[in-house]
């Protein structure tokens, strides 16, 4: 899944990416997806977990449009979920268990 809140992309590759070309028709796509129980290899109890929103369809129209994808390394996107920890090289930190009260005063620790 894309984050969309953490995405960088070259003018070439937004265009590749044609995110609003047909718009509404991959919006109809991705409803009948959560409704469609027929015709499918899931059961109905799983297909009523299925959704969408802006990381389902920008992961939808980056894997449709064959866009290249640059993944960052620990370094630069270090995920901050169950460790009260967090490196030191750290550029970027995705508080995961929203724990902001300790990314705040590591923030100011370090920038002090």
């Amino acid at each position: 899944m894309i984050n969309t809140g953490i995405v960088g992309a070259s003018a070439k590759h937004l265009e590749q990416l044609k995110y609003f070309e047909n718009f509404s028709d991959t919006l109809d796509f991705m409803h009948k997806l959560t409704q469609d129980f027929e015709d499918t290899l899931y059961p109905p109890n799983i297909i009523k977990m299925f959704g969408y929103d802006n990381e389902t369809l920008m992961s939808y129209k980056i894997r449709t449009k064959n866009v290249p994808v640059q993944w960052l390394d620990t370094k630069w996107h270090y995920f901050y979920d169950t460790e009260l920890y967090i490196p030191s090289d750290t550029k970027m930190l995705h508080a995961v268990n929203k724990k902001f009260d300790y990314v705040w005063r590591h923030y100011e620790k370090l920038n002090f």
